[in-house]
């Protein structure tokens, strides 16, 4: 079971937003991660068929997906990052709507509305309507609809965006366990969402793949590189303007900064890099003026 990405490119206009990737995704959970404007939904959809690339193809068992695809989307749960739903429908219509559109069986999907309902604290509110929800619970409706037909291949879009911590605690456990059967690709700006379960890490920057690895290999990429260093407030304000800095925590009158530098800090204590500051150190430019959605 395995998804091939085969130069697969998406030109809108002049602008390049997917740029020739060539990826192999098997069983397991990735990580899809990038700053705004990076191609990651763009790829997305390309992977589920509902946006056509400009060339390359996707290829689910050695077949394009496009020659394949009633029976590929048998096969695929998506969650868009941008959620459409029937804000009069209850959370139950919904769920059944949807089971109807993937061409469920009734009884099969009866149970699997109330095993969803339950795997995500949603059980109580069966009967709420969508448009009486907040945002967390809206996502984890989403969340359902995408797991319905039980995918072999499992799309989600920035699925943990709106969610307490710790909704997003029983979500991560939840994803980690549906990639020990399926092929789940997680996109997210939360990246400690994606450390601790990713079996593999795709980094995405300007429509290219920069990193597909194993998140241990990336973080030693970073070895030497992430300090930690306590100073005065003239000091840290020096750093955070020349400096990546991490992460800042002020205690009376002394600064704790977490910095990522190719060069030694002084007085900075070397210390282990997490996934955190190997994203800030490939995107500071592109962070700093994250205020857009991305392509």
């Amino acid at each position: 079971m395995e998804l091939i990405v085969d130069e697969l490119t998406k030109q809108f206009l002049k602008t390049v937003a997917v740029d020739h990737i060539n990826l192999k995704l098997e069983k397991g959970v990735i990580g899809l991660i990038g700053a705004n404007g990076s191609g990651k939904t763009t790829l997305m959809k390309m992977i589920c068929g509902i946006l056509p690339p400009t060339s390359g193809k996707v290829c689910w068992n050695g077949k394009d997906i496009l020659s394949q695809y009633d029976s590929y989307v048998m096969n695929l749960g998506y969650m868009p990052q941008h959620l459409g739903f029937y804000p009069s429908f209850t959370i139950q219509e919904f769920l059944e709507y949807m089971s109807v559109v993937k061409g469920l069986k009734k009884e099969f999907y009866m149970k699997k509305i109330d095993e969803l309902l339950f795997k995500l604290n949603l059980e109580e509110k069966r009967k709420a309507k969508i448009k009486s929800l907040s945002g967390g619970m809206q996502r984890r409706v989403g969340i359902a609809q995408a797991l319905l037909n039980e995918p072999k291949i499992l799309i989600l879009d920035e699925p943990t965006a709106g969610l307490d911590p710790k909704e997003r605690i029983v979500l991560r456990n939840l994803i980690s366990r549906l990639g020990e059967e399926s092929v789940v690709l997680l996109s997210t700006h939360i990246v400690s969402d994606v450390e601790s379960i990713a079996d593999k890490i795709i980094m995405m920057k300007k429509g290219k793949i920069l990193y597909y690895d194993d998140p241990e290999n990336l973080l030693n990429k970073m070895e030497n590189k992430v300090f930690e260093v306590c100073c005065e407030r003239k000091q840290a304000e020096e750093y955070m303007i020349n400096k990546i800095v991490v992460n800042v925590k002020k205690h009376q009158n002394i600064y704790t900064l977490r910095i990522v530098s190719d060069e030694p800090i002084e007085n900075g204590i070397i210390t282990e890099p997490g996934l955190d500051d190997l994203y800030l150190y490939h995107f500071k430019d592109e962070v700093l003026q994250d205020f857009g959605e991305d392509i």
